[in-house]
């Protein structure tokens, strides 16, 4: 019986500490710079799709 509990927690350990290596492999590989990349093209692209038009609008508006 103590060999299951101690054999849980040493599991438990080795799970939590590959999921940590798993996150830095992550933030230090190509995935991190990917996401970054997607993230910035579709925060450029809203910017494109709705701030413009938007801006377009309110000099139209003021003008008139």
């Amino acid at each position: 019986m103590l060999k299951d509990i101690q054999y849980t927690a040493v599991y438990s350990e080795k799970k939590q500490q590959s999921s940590k290596e798993r996150v830095l492999d992550f933030i230090d590989g190509k995935g991190f710079d990917s996401l970054l990349e997607n993230s910035l093209k579709a925060l450029s692209y809203g910017m494109v799709f709705f701030c413009v038009p938007y801006l377009i609008y309110l000099i139209i508006s003021l003008a008139l």
